[in-house]
């Protein structure tokens, strides 16, 4: 049986640069008895934004915001930015984001970041972008310190440097940011920043994949197997490649697929890595996966019955047009 066993760690995830508006809604202030007008008023149009009212929830904050008041003008950007109730303008956005972000407004600070540095609504810098992420990630904002992080590991804005990167990726993973914490194992594993720990890398991997992180869950999958930095133990690999798989991984897929053939972990079924097979032969998108995958699914189909062979493939069109929901 031809097989892949893939670099124990495929990437470091990308600077990710997410939707300016989704850093956080507008929030409602801690109730408290006599409110004044003003605060009455921001609450209101929170309420109002909630339920969709854009149009009110405008009418509600405009007047605060020229007045001054942070949370309103956050407010605005989010509505221009997401285009909600208005048409979409980036350069409003960031003018209502750069007066909060004045004040110290940690997600305007975060969202007028994420804007500048895809040079929307104004110019592309990484340079400013990556000041205004810093400014976010020292009052504690998870989101900032794993962009900071990010641009310090691609030197975007910022000189590279792994050690800084490092630091801020821990910052966040300690928050429990998902993405921060397969970074962080992926720097223990390559020894970036830090020494190598392979034991303290599957810790974060494990915290990770708690969480559904894709890339974690499959490459603590490679350490159980391979026992790397924990005890070797098929059985937690298949687990993990399992859940991998299921969330349309096709190198998981590939990999449990050889578990199943060789009976490594799991009792010895030729259907079942069959099916895998074939679902990481079509969801792949590296070629040498895919060809792989599609030689094993070719050469097990020698080795199963008529029956057998109708069984998996019809297990893993389920699997497929159930979005992998069905794939047991």
């Amino acid at each position: 049986m031809n097989r892949i066993r893939l670099p124990i760690c495929l990437a470091v995830m990308a600077l990710a640069f997410g939707p300016a508006s989704a850093a956080v809604a507008p929030r409602k202030l801690t109730p408290k008895p006599g409110l004044t007008a003003a605060a009455a008023a921001y609450e209101q149009g929170v309420t109002a934004f909630g339920q969709k009212d854009f149009a009110t929830a405008m009418r509600l904050w405009r007047p605060l915001a020229g007045q001054g008041n942070a949370r309103a003008q956050f407010g605005l950007g989010v509505i221009y930015d997401g285009g909600l109730g208005v048409a979409q303008d980036y350069a409003v956005a960031v003018g209502w984001y750069r007066k909060a972000a004045d004040q110290g407004h940690i997600e305007a600070l975060f969202n007028l970041a994420v804007l500048v540095g895809r040079g929307q609504g104004a110019p592309q810098s990484f340079a400013v972008s990556a000041d205004l992420f810093r400014k976010a990630a020292e009052q504690g904002n998870a989101l900032a310190q794993f962009n900071l992080a990010g641009m310090y590991d691609h030197g975007l804005g910022v000189s590279q440097d792994d050690v800084l990167a490092a630091s801020w990726y821990r910052k966040a993973a300690e928050q429990g940011n998902p993405d921060a914490q397969f970074n962080l194992g992926v720097y223990y594993i390559r020894a970036r920043g830090m020494p190598r720990d392979m034991a303290a890398a599957a810790g974060w991997m494990r915290k990770a994949a708690d969480q559904g992180n894709i890339l974690a869950q499959h490459n603590l999958a490679l350490m159980y197997e391979g026992g790397q930095g924990v005890a070797q133990d098929y059985g937690a690999a298949a687990q993990w490649y399992r859940k991998a798989a299921q969330q349309g991984h096709a190198p998981a897929q590939f990999n449990l697929a050889v578990l199943y053939a060789g009976g490594q972990g799991m009792a010895q079924d030729y259907v079942q890595a069959r099916k895998w097979f074939d679902l990481a032969a079509t969801e792949a998108t590296e070629a040498r996966v895919r060809d792989q995958a599609v030689l094993n699914r070719d050469l097990l189909a020698s080795a199963l019955t008529a029956e057998q062979l109708q069984t998996a493939t019809a297990q893993a069109d389920d699997c497929r047009q159930s979005s992998f929901k069905m794939c047991e």
